[in-house]
């Protein structure tokens, strides 16, 4: 009797025991250059993996070539019957895959997952051999055909094994884990949703499927059970509704999540996946700006870099916390991937903190004028749908994503852009129809009527025209434009080791990008925005966080960042949006601290502070010195003649910053500057 138990629990057990195994493939592969000849010159290396990883530190040049990786594979007999894929993480940005020194498929575009079917290329009961071509070479028919930041080439996620029974939920479709979670109504007795799910079947057979939802607690709250019949078309996506009582939905005040599981099972297969969401509901109209269940979140976003110097682009979950620990320092309470996805380690993250994202396709105009933004062959305009749908597919789970960005500054200079533009709209909310699609516009015209919002790319005040332009601007588009979805985007360069004595408005293609110059372009947006008392502008898009890697630079790096490129030093920007966002964090910051050697002339100096019932004063050499409020956040000092040397000690309450500089020593002559004045309402012309 004991014996049959045993036997019974054992039958049990194995039935319980999910058949999908997850073999990681980080270690033992060899890698050498597609132009190295000799495979005996091959290094062991860890995914992920660049071949651009020292060109940050000037040891390499920044290499756009083709690596190749090769790696043996044991298949045990046991493995009969079993089907296997490949899912890769990411590459940059183009792979083709070889098992046994046969082409199983290829993939073309950085950024998104890939999964690959290799159940009839490996032999069970021997070693195989796999080898991956990859390639960060520009090609006319990848996107981004246009763009600034490096693509640093390599297999730069991990790369995993996938083990499954004939019948499994997908892995095929679109890297994805082939279970999406769609919240169609939230109220607080009740929460009603659809799962998606995406089965992969052979051979045609009834299969059973169960789908359950646990809230934090681990608690089951909802369950729901189908079966199909053995002539369902299985092309076919499942959709299953499901509905959980007294839900917590998920909002950046309370990021509350839940996990859902979904398991098939039909004759002797099994198989299960796992994914965490959360339940909202959004909308984003023209008169009531972005809304998550109901209420209006206006949108202070930065662009976290896609590199770190101590990494290149594989970074990890250390640097991206950090990243992300300086975005809600300075007060944002969203970020934007304006070069298609980050790692899926950051928008988790954003899930939990309570932080809103974006992700853009990575179709893109620059500034360079021998850059080609779009090819008008079928080619391109495949690669770029099949890569906003694994966009999508990858992150529709990700409760923190709120909005599909398909293109930026693209000018029309082809009749068929329209259409294609078009089209990739009816792609995203085909996909997924719950979130709103948003384009990045400096262009008039049929162009910016597309998307359900347009952030505008405004430069004004600065690389052209004056200060109350951009004032202007907001007036006009409240008169005439207010049945759009209108944000704002923005951004300018400042290096913290330019410190000219003068600077003029920057010419196109200017080397000298002096931190005050972007000091004085943000100290200009934030009056002129101030006066926004419409709230016309639902979202504030500044690029970005930090500096970022830029071979096409002279520096190698673009400046447009808050942050320096190794995040150890915050710019005085940075303070800047810190006092207007972050009212948790009181600032009160002295600009222009490293500007220490000046000709001796009149100086202006310029105080960032939160907004308190303190007042601000400022001493200078232990006298007085008369502060004006010229915005929000924003204080200038009158004009005065330096000494020599001059201690500044700036104070609010009990807050004190101080700095330093001398005027007229050997290291400067005085130079001819048009002299300073302290501004009314309309200043900075």
């Amino acid at each position: 009797m004991i014996k049959k138990i045993l036997s019974l629990l054992f039958v049990l057990c194995t039935l319980a025991a999910p058949a999908r195994t997850v073999y990681p493939l980080s270690e033992e592969w060899r890698f050498q250059f597609g132009h190295e000849n000799n495979a005996d010159r091959a290094r062991y290396v860890s995914l992920p993996h660049t071949w651009n990883g020292d060109a940050l530190a000037g040891v390499y040049p920044y290499l756009r070539t083709q690596g190749l990786y090769f790696r043996s594979l044991y298949a045990p007999q046991e493995w009969t019957g079993k089907r296997l894929f490949l899912r890769f993480g990411g590459v940059e940005s183009t792979a083709d895959i070889f098992v046994n020194g046969n082409y199983v498929a290829s993939h073309r575009g950085a950024g998104v997952a890939f999964t690959v079917e290799i159940t009839d290329h490996l032999i069970r009961g021997r070693r195989n051999e796999l080898m991956v071509a990859v390639s960060n070479v520009p090609r006319g028919d990848v996107m981004p055909t246009a763009t600034e930041r490096n693509l640093y080439g390599g297999i730069s996620r991990q790369v995993e094994l996938l083990v499954t029974d004939p019948i499994a939920i997908s892995p095929l479709y679109h890297g994805s884990e082939g279970l999406f979670i769609l919240t169609d109504m939230v109220e607080p007795e009740r929460a009603e949703g659809r799962a998606i799910l995406h089965l992969s079947v052979p051979t045609p057979q009834a299969v059973a499927i169960t789908l359950k939802a646990y809230d934090a607690s681990g608690k089951c709250c909802a369950e729901q059970r189908r079966t199909l019949k053995s002539n369902y078309d299985y092309s076919r996506p499942i959709e299953i509704p499901f509905a959980i009582l007294n839900p917590k939905p998920w909002s950046p005040e309370e990021p509350s999540l839940y996990r859902f599981t979904a398991t098939v099972s039909g004759g002797e297969n099994y198989d299960q996946v796992e994914v965490t969401t959360g339940l909202r509901c959004l909308s984003l109209t023209a008169g009531g700006g972005l809304r998550i269940n109901g209420r209006r979140v206006d949108l202070r976003a930065l662009s976290p870099a896609y590199d770190h110097p101590a990494c290149a682009s594989l970074m990890g979950p250390e640097e991206i916390d950090a990243d992300l620990e300086l975005l809600e320092e300075v007060g944002a309470n969203a970020l934007f991937s304006p070069a298609g996805p980050h790692a899926p380690y950051l928008y988790s993250a954003c899930d939990k903190r309570g932080l809103l994202a974006r992700i853009d396709l990575p179709f893109t105009r620059t500034a360079y004028l021998s850059d080609l933004n779009y090819y008008s062959s079928p080619e391109f305009e495949e690669q770029g749908v099949e890569l906003l749908r694994a966009i999508i597919a990858q992150h529709m789970n990700n409760p923190s994503v709120v909005i599909w960005g398909l293109f930026t500054d693209l000018k029309i200079n082809d009749p068929k852009l329209l259409a294609y533009l078009k089209r990739l709209n009816a792609v995203a909310h085909e996909m997924d129809p719950t979130r709103p699609t948003l384009a990045t516009s400096n262009q008039d015209g049929e162009i910016n009527f597309i998307t359900d919002a347009i952030a505008w790319h405004q430069q004004l005040g600065w690389e052209r025209g004056r200060g109350e332009d951009l004032s202007l601007w907001i007036g006009t588009m409240a008169e005439k434009w207010s049945h759009l979805s209108s944000a704002i985007h923005y951004s300018a360069e400042g290096f913290i080791h330019q410190q000219p004595d003068s600077y003029e408005k920057p010419a196109p293609y200017t080397l000298e990008l002096p931190e005050r110059r972007q000091s004085r372009f943000h100290e200009l947006y934030m009056a002129q925005l101030s006066k926004d008392s419409t709230s016309l502008l639902w979202g504030h898009w500044v690029d970005g966080l930090s500096d970022y890697g830029s071979a096409r630079r002279d520096e190698g790096i673009n400046g447009s960042g808050l942050v320096s490129f190794d995040r150890r030093t915050r710019k005085d920007a940075f303070y800047l949006f810190r006092a207007r966002w972050n009212a948790k964090k009181m600032t009160l910051h002295l600009a222009d601290k490293r500007w220490v050697e000046r000709p001796a002339q009149p100086q202006q100096l310029h105080i960032y502070a939160s907004e308190t019932a303190d007042s601000v004063w400022m001493t200078i050499n232990n006298d007085t010195m008369q502060l004006v409020r010229v915005a929000p956040n924003l204080y200038f000092s009158e004009e005065f003649i330096p000494q020599r040397e001059n201690h500044v000690v700036v104070r609010m309450g009990q807050m004190k910053d101080e700095m330093f500089f001398r005027c007229g020593s050997e290291l400067k002559e005085p130079q001819p500057q048009a002299p300073l004045r302290i501004a009314g309402p309309g200043w900075i012309n």
